[in-house]
């Protein structure tokens, strides 16, 4: 357990961001980030910094142990073990796992979605349009009160924002904690899912990251709902290689670390289309590098000159072969 509360809480943590940092003394990471509206110039920032919020799980109660139940939980069971997740990621030898350590690499990557803040702002905006809706309805009809899943909401005194701020903050334990329900159920239906990874082996081709970092793909719905067990999982877990996450067929191997080494053509097109997922998936920076972030910058401006022509006939042929075309 923790000797002090945690006040700033992180939604995605440090020793994830650690791989895509540079230490200045001990304990101290600087990584690079960028507005994802603006692409100004990077700028150096300590992970402690990023990606955090105050007391963003930071649950009531009355005892240090039961206000950090949700910070203690993601810290001890995951934040704590991510460099085994990461070390068995990135060695080329290792590719038989055991139950554990695939559980351990699936768990991580399926709690990096839930615990990310843009969850909780979907739900926050779903709430404040039901409260709104309900708060016009009771100044229509010169009500004092209205009412929202049987709870009884009085407005009489207050504006819409007062109503949504005291709402939203008494659900704020529920949401966190069904967060956490959602994760822990969707791990146990996806532990025996293929584990993929791509390594990028060209030196000048490296990846960013993101404040939102997990991308989901969903090849039968166009709609992607977070929790659905047949979402393709893709991460980034440092500048030179991508975690895939597959949904169990017959042609899965459980327990077991499937790897792919890109180089060329290849590496480049891993690099843009990751890179570009990452921007499109961030809530406001891009992170990582300060040479990888400018080289997505560079070529994000000049998207008519990705590839050259004889690029693009190589992927052609390359994906022809993969597809029997």
């Amino acid at each position: 357990m923790c000797n002090q509360e945690t006040k700033k809480q992180h939604w995605v943590p440090r020793t994830y961001l650690e791989k895509f940092s540079t230490v200045r003394k001990k304990d101290e990471f600087q990584i690079y980030v960028v507005d994802k509206l603006f692409l100004d110039k990077p700028f150096s920032n300590n992970i402690k910094k990023v990606c955090a919020e105050n007391y963003l799980y930071t649950l009531q109660g009355k005892t240090e142990e039961q206000r950090q139940l949700i910070e203690n939980f993601y810290g001890q069971l995951f934040d704590n073990n991510y460099n085994k997740f990461y070390s068995i990621l990135t060695n080329p030898n290792v590719k038989q796992i055991s139950p554990l350590e695939s559980r351990l690499i699936i768990s991580t990557a399926i709690t990096l979605i839930f615990r990310n803040p843009r969850l909780r702002n979907i739900q926050n905006k779903l709430i404040r349009d039901a409260l709104e809706d309900g708060f016009k309805f009771a100044q229509k009809n010169d009500k004092e009160y209205f009412f929202i899943e049987e709870e009884k909401i009085i407005v009489k005194g207050k504006n819409i924002d007062e109503v949504c701020k005291s709402y939203i903050n008494k659900s704020k334990d529920l949401l966190n904690i069904q967060q956490i329900d959602f994760a822990l159920k969707l791990i146990n239906l996806r532990i025996n899912d293929q584990i993929h990874v791509v390594k990028l082996d060209e030196q000048e081709h490296s990846l960013i990251t993101c404040d939102n970092p997990v991308i989901l793909y969903n090849r039968n719905n166009n709609i992607i709902a977070p929790f659905d067990k047949n979402n393709e999982i893709k991460i980034p877990i440092d500048n030179k290689h991508n975690l895939y996450i597959y949904p169990h067929d017959s042609y899965t191997r459980t327990n077991y670390v499937t790897r792919a080494f890109h180089k060329g053509v290849l590496s480049k097109r891993e690099m843009l289309a990751s890179n570009g997922e990452q921007h499109k998936s961030s809530i406001k920076f891009l992170l990582g590098y300060k040479e990888d972030i400018e080289a997505y910058i560079y070529f994000y401006k000049n998207q008519d000159n990705l590839f050259t022509k004889s690029e693009i006939e190589e992927l052609k042929e390359i994906d022809r072969k993969i597809y029997n075309r």
